[in-house]
């Protein structure tokens, strides 16, 4: 029972991250865009200011 749940502990922690980051990352890529080229204006006007 312990050695089956410490299996299943280091099989599904490395794919629930990969999912995680997945889904993040397919996430940021639909806006991604919108919010890159706001944050490219963020770092325009905070250089601009520095």
């Amino acid at each position: 029972m312990g050695y089956y749940s410490l299996v299943g502990h280091y099989l599904l922690y490395p794919l629930s991250v990969i999912a995680m980051t997945s889904f993040f990352f397919i996430m940021g890529f639909r806006t991604g865009r919108k919010k890159e080229r706001a944050r490219i204006a963020l770092l325009n006007g905070s250089s601009r200011e520095n």
